[in-house]
């Protein structure tokens, strides 16, 4: 690999929080200044920020090598959204003339500026509040400009199936939002 990669702001700080947390548990001050000048992009030839920027680089070509999810589209305009495509229901949509889209996972912005403080996390279990009724576990994350923080929450009623809602929408199942 080439020491030619060009760390993100993403890198540095996933690298500087790191450091503050050794040298919290270390109560060891030289490593907190590491961290601070890493944050602040003065130290860019330091390892850790060249090891932290490799692997969110292998990330992102993972993660656009493999389907995620399978969007199966009828002449209808409607369409189901399925996580297992080799499920029984996926084989049972494309017998009936629905098109295949396979959905790729989008590799992480090059600047992603702050970290998005999110209310739940992957595999969480939420429910909707309001309308419909709909309880499953969270199985991802989207933004866009109307929903800067939302969530992919699978059915535990109908594995494989998924909705996707902005945290307004959701509380923690068995309990308050």
């Amino acid at each position: 690999m080439t020491d030619q990669i060009a760390p993100t702001q993403a890198d540095r700080i996933l690298v500087a929080n790191i450091l503050d947390e050794v040298s919290d548990l270390l109560d060891h001050n030289g490593i907190g200044q590491v961290a601070d000048l890493i944050r602040d992009g003065e130290y860019d030839e330091h390892d850790c920020v060249k090891i932290a920027a490799r692997h969110r680089i292998a990330a992102e070509r993972t993660a656009s090598a493999e389907p995620v999810a399978y969007l199966y589209g009828r002449d209808d305009g409607s369409c189901d959204l399925i996580l297992d495509c080799n499920g029984e229901y996926a084989r049972s949509l494309l017998e009936s003339g629905a098109t295949e889209t396979p959905l790729y996972a989008a590799p992480p912005s090059a600047d992603v500026g702050e970290l998005v403080d999110r209310k739940y996390r992957m595999g969480d279990r939420v429910t909707k509040t309001k309308g419909s009724s709909w309880t499953g576990l969270v199985v991802g994350f989207y933004s866009t400009s109307l929903t800067p923080i939302g969530y992919a929450v699978e059915s535990e009623n109908e594995p494989g199936s998924v909705q996707i809602y902005p945290e307004s929408a959701l509380a923690k199942h068995g309990g308050a939002a």
